[in-house]
């Protein structure tokens, strides 16, 4: 049911209700989708505007600021003369996560995507994917760009988008992987001053996991003990997947694999072999995927994993166990307008993470901080006497990230990594960026604009960038444009030049 009307000259109520009640998800495969058991209430009045239930929440507060979620709760919006805001108390969907892949030569897809610790039995929150290739965002539904699989976390491409070796697949998305409910708090506030030439901006996040109440997931005493001693190290929130099978109706004890001691480079060693039927075959055994060469087995089929050396397969007979999770950030910025075209901009970012909410160990590193200060001189007319030079503008920016910092989404441009060459830098470090960058317009059809700058993080990578792109546009239809963009990286062990232009 939806309903809309005016309950007072200056309140209006409009509301959708549904009983549908149902956990499956959506099909990804129409560009819209429809909303599954979305309930919302929302009164608005012209200073203020409430909302109860199903909602989005998008927000962005300086540069560091950012959140948009899919949210069920609370949400309140003021805006009074120069002065606006909003409060958000909700429960949390899901977590957000982004995926860099690459694409392989003729295959559109399927395309898996995996949670922060590179979990495989998610499931997407449906219409909160956002996909680009090559940079450019794409359109969800057959007869676009791509569809996308929730229940099992997976996109294929369309025969509209050719995929290749070269191509560079990016998604951010939400998710959830049924552990611990999840809770947000968000408030925020801006305000303008002296004709809007001074404008200041606070906003404080908080989203978190509660360690108290588990959703399909049972912790006991020994697996609480496991996580208090475990700190922030998720390689020690884990315990054995080894379990001998339970007797059958008779007593007798029948697994699926068989126990193997034997000894390596002089060295005791036990793995497991599938062998489901054999009187040896006494344990049960669960594997958890640690990442590619990080482990001894590979998988062969649901249920069956087969060891293959020490070091040379993907998982382990390891149970993760899942560590609850607190961010908090928060930030103010201000823009100041001191001249006409000119624009100062200054912010200053805190973020506590707590990794394990069930340990008090490596509480110390929870903090960090980023700032960011930026010029603007907008394109501005030059005159010298009667000579008309055209326009030219003026940008600087310099940023730092302390590699401590961590933010609720992702905050940097889709192709920032590749822009610097720094995509294959997985390593956490302080990271300052500084770009400079000059406008000039001669004439109103022809403009170039050049920009220079470096990004360094920590002692181990170092990038500089210069990008120089001309356009020239007449009134008679023709367009014309150069794009060229030049960087020179340097890692501990490699240095590496890349020229493109189009």
């Amino acid at each position: 049911m939806q309903l809309s009307g005016k309950i007072s000259e200056d309140i209006e109520i409009v509301a959708a209700l549904t009983d549908e009640n149902t956990p499956i998800q959506p099909e990804g495969n129409t560009e819209r989708l429809e909303e599954l058991d979305k309930v919302f209430i929302q009164m608005k009045h012209p200073n203020v505007v409430g909302t109860f239930g199903d909602y989005q929440l998008t927000q962005r507060s300086g540069e560091f600021g950012v959140i948009d979620r899919k949210l069920q709760g609370l949400m309140g919006e003021f805006n009074y003369g120069d002065v606006s805001g909003y409060l958000s108390i909700a429960n949390s969907r899901g977590k957000f996560n982004s995926n860099s892949l690459i694409g392989l030569d003729g295959t559109q897809g399927p395309y898996r995507l995996g949670g922060i610790n590179n979990e495989r039995d998610i499931i997407i929150i449906a219409g909160t994917e956002k996909v680009f290739l090559d940079g450019i965002e794409m359109k969800r539904g057959e007869n676009n760009d791509y569809t996308i699989e929730y229940s099992n976390a997976t996109i294929t491409f369309t025969p509209n988008r050719l995929i290749t070796s070269a191509s560079r697949i990016n998604v951010d998305f939400e998710y959830t992987d049924r552990q611990f409910a999840r809770s947000f708090f968000g408030s925020g506030t801006s305000a303008k001053f002296f004709n809007d030439k001074l404008k200041v901006k606070f906003q404080y996040l908080r989203e978190g996991d509660d360690q108290d109440a588990p959703i399909d997931i049972s912790l006991s005493d020994d697996d609480k003990n496991i996580l208090a001693q475990a700190g922030d190290d998720r390689n020690k929130a884990v315990k054995s997947g080894v379990k001998l099978a339970e007797p059958d109706s008779l007593g007798q004890i029948k697994g699926i694999y068989t126990k193997v001691d034997t000894t390596i480079n002089s060295v005791a060693f036990t793995y497991y072999v599938y062998n489901p039927g054999d009187s040896l075959s006494l344990y049960t055994v669960s594997f958890s995927y640690v990442g590619e060469g990080k482990g001894d087995y590979n998988r062969q089929s649901l249920g069956y994993y087969n060891f293959v050396g020490i070091g040379s397969g993907n998982y382990l007979p390891i149970i993760y166990l899942p560590t609850p999770q607190l961010k908090q950030i928060g930030n103010i910025s201000i823009d100041v307008n001191p001249f006409e075209n000119v624009i100062l901009s200054l912010e200053y970012a805190g973020s506590l993470w707590d990794k394990n909410r069930m340990s008090a160990i490596d509480e110390g590193d929870n903090y960090g901080y980023a700032r960011n200060i930026s010029l603007k001189v907008l394109p501005t007319q030059i005159l010298l006497g009667d000579l008309n030079f055209g326009k030219a503008g003026f940008s600087y920016r310099d940023r730092f990230v302390q590699g401590k910092f961590t933010s609720l989404d992702r905050f940097d441009d889709i192709e920032f990594n590749r822009n610097y060459n720094s995509a294959n830098q997985t390593k956490i470090n302080d990271e300052s960026l500084r770009e400079i960058g000059v406008s000039l317009q001669p004439i109103q059809e022809f403009t170039i604009n050049s920009t220079s700058g470096f990004l360094r993080k920590g002692n181990d990578f170092s990038s500089d960038r210069f990008n120089n792109l001309i356009r020239f546009t007449d009134t008679k239809d023709f367009n014309f444009e150069y794009n060229l963009d030049y960087v020179k990286s340097k890692t501990a062990f490699l240095k590496s030049n890349w020229l493109r232009h189009k």
